[in-house]
């Protein structure tokens, strides 16, 4: 099994997955996490800090990943192209909503 992983380190933090064990613990309510950097992003909401502004309107957001579909939506960029029609989506999940309910797959 170790040969799967790089490093013992990958491996310590791969058993922490499948044994659930939550280290980092928020300051502001009883939830814990897994990660560091889930407690990080989880302490925004608690803080209201919203590190990633929009460059072109007053917007920001606590996740990065929001910050990327607000600028896709200004931008009309859709990178999620169906196979099955000609329709094309801001986010991964969005393609995949719309292939299972017009098609079943």
């Amino acid at each position: 099994m170790l040969e799967d992983f790089a490093q013992k380190e990958c491996l310590k933090y791969h058993k922490r997955v499948h044994e659930n064990e939550k280290h980092f613990s928020c300051e502001f309510c009883s939830k814990t996490f897994i990660w560091k950097s889930q407690l990080n992003q989880h302490t925004r909401v608690h803080t209201n800090e919203r590190p990633f502004k929009c460059d072109y309107c007053d917007k920001s957001f606590t996740l990065k990943q929001g910050l990327v579909y607000h600028k896709r939506a200004r931008t009309n960029e859709k990178p999620f192209m169906c196979d099955y029609c000609d329709k094309s989506f801001i986010k991964k999940s969005y393609l995949k909503k719309q292939i299972y309910s017009q098609f079943g797959i």
